[in-house]
This record gives structure tokens, C-alpha cells and sequence, in this order.
């Protein structure tokens, strides 16, 4: 008897990281692996990984918020990004369905509700496997799901000095990508539509102008200044849109890795009256 009693502690630790496992999931050596197995899973099981991955991921971009300076743009444009990844994460807890993607390179993209979604990865390239083991750790407590490691399957490189980094997208699909006219046009209103369609046209070919570099070999840097400042090349009319180039710069970046990204956009008032003269 004394002999059970001194096992008991052992037998409920047992039993705590075993019940926390979802049922049918196999060991897995990596993220990808595991998350090709979610579709099996209850919608609960999927909600449950869904907000592992935001949690690891919300942690790794503060981090790297707090390295750029808290009042940096970077800084401001990553805590967006976290909150929006919050809102997704409370979507999947509130019963939105969840449907886990593993693409040919093995990167993992989450799709929440049908039309919000996320690729899994950090800022730093350089640091995806940590937070793909970091997902897992959460995801699996104590090891409930199997042991994580660095996956030795390669992947396909968004830039020379980002081989591990989240997929860049072979094509700028034709869809909805997000982009609205935000104002009320209560004066004039076909010419702000005609503003807010050069503004999108504009900003389209730019996106299109960063992936063809992207898809080259290129290494782009996404900050404001540099997409939008002296010497970038940006068209005028997204230069002028001086107050909005953080949310420029992450629907850009957005929109090359495939994830959405809704940007509501008011014309300046100069671009409205100098499409007026021109009719």
C-alpha cells in the first residue's frame, strides 16, 4: 500500500500530460508534421493550435518590438499585427472554423472563419525552427504530443539571407486583397472613387514591382521610410499618404506571403482635385 501511495503523484503526472494530447495525434518531429494531422482532429483540437501559435508568435514579435525600440514604427506595426493575430486567435475559441494548411514547402498557414488567416512565423527568419518548437512546446505540454526537433526538410528560400522565412507566394492571386475606399464621400463622390482606384492601382503595382525583386533574389526591407521615403521609387500618391505608410508597408508585406490583410484607404485631398482638372 505504501508502495502505491508513493507512486500515486507519478501515475497523476502521467495521467495530466496524456490527458492534455488530442486523441489519434501521432508523435511528430516537426510543426509541419503535426499540423498535417489537424484535419482529423475535432474543431476544439484545431482552436486549441490556432492559439498556440498565436501566443508563440505574439510573444517572438514583442520581443523583437522591445529590440526595435517600443516607439519605432516597427514596434507600432508589430503590436498591430499581434492584436490582430489576438482577434483571430479569440475567433477559433468563439467556434469559427479552423482549417490547418501545409503547403509543398512545408510552411503552415491557418485559416480562421473563412477568410482570416496567417502563415506561422516570426520576425526573424533566422529564428523560425525556435518558434515552430516554441508552437509545439504549447500546443503539447510536457511532450504530450511527441517530441519536437528541428525539421530537416528544406524549404523554399524567400530571399539569399532568408532560407528558413515564411513562404513568399509564386503569384499575386486576383482576389479580394483587402483594399477599401475609407472615406464617406459626401462631397464629390465619384471623384474620390476615382482617387481611391489610382491609390489601388498604384500600391497593386508596386506589390507587384517588391515581388518580382522578392522572386529575384532580392532581400526587401519593409520599413515605411525605406518603401516610401527619398529615393524609393514609390509612386507620389502613396507618398503623400505620409500618416498611413506603416499600414502600407504591412499590407505590402501582407500580400507577398498570402496573408490577409484589410487596409481601408482615404485619398488625399490633393489627388481628388487633381483628377477634377483633369476632366
Amino acid at each position: 500500500m505504501g508502495g502505491m501511495l508513493r507512486l500515486f503523484p507519478l501515475i497523476v503526472m502521467l495521467y495530466a500530460a496524456t490527458s492534455l494530447a488530442a486523441p489519434g495525434l501521432s508523435p511528430a518531429p516537426d510543426l509541419a508534421a503535426m499540423a498535417a494531422q489537424l484535419d482529423r482532429q475535432p474543431r476544439a483540437v484545431r482552436a486549441r493550435f490556432v492559439e498556440a501559435a498565436v501566443a508563440a508568435m505574439t510573444t517572438a514579435f514583442g520581443a523583437e518590438a522591445r529590440r526595435a525600440g517600443e516607439r519605432s514604427s516597427w514596434a507600432r506595426g508589430a503590436r498591430a499585427y499581434s492584436r490582430r493575430l489576438g482577434a483571430i486567435a479569440a475567433a477559433a475559441r468563439g467556434g469559427a472554423g479552423v482549417r490547418v494548411v501545409v503547403d509543398a514547402e512545408r510552411s503552415v498557414r491557418v485559416i480562421v472563419g473563412g477568410g482570416r488567416q496567417f502563415i506561422i512565423a516570426g520576425p526573424d527568419p533566422a529564428s523560425q525552427g525556435a518558434l515552430e518548437r516554441a508552437v509545439l512546446q504549447r500546443f503539447c505540454p510536457r511532450g504530450a504530443c511527441g517530441a519536437a526537433s528541428t525539421s530537416s526538410h528544406p524549404r523554399i528560400a524567400l530571399t539569399a539571407r532568408a532560407p528558413n522565412g515564411p513562404r513568399l507566394v509564386a503569384h499575386l492571386d486576383a482576389g479580394d486583397d483587402g483594399l477599401r475606399c475609407g472615406s464617406d464621400a459626401r462631397r464629390h463622390p465619384r471623384l474620390v472613387a476615382a482617387a481611391c482606384t489610382a491609390l489601388f492601382a498604384d500600391l497593386r503595382a508596386l506589390a507587384r514591382a517588391l515581388h518580382a525583386r522578392a522572386r529575384a533574389g532580392a532581400t526587401l526591407d519593409w520599413r515605411a521610410e525605406r518603401l516610401f521615403g527619398p529615393g524609393s521609387g514609390a509612386p507620389v500618391s502613396l507618398r503623400a499618404l505620409s500618416a498611413r505608410q506603416d499600414a502600407l508597408a504591412a499590407w505590402l508585406r501582407a500580400r507577398l506571403y498570402g496573408q490577409a490583410y484589410a487596409l481601408a484607404l482615404e485619398p488625399p485631398s490633393a489627388l481628388v482635385y487633381a483628377l477634377a482638372t483633369r476632366e
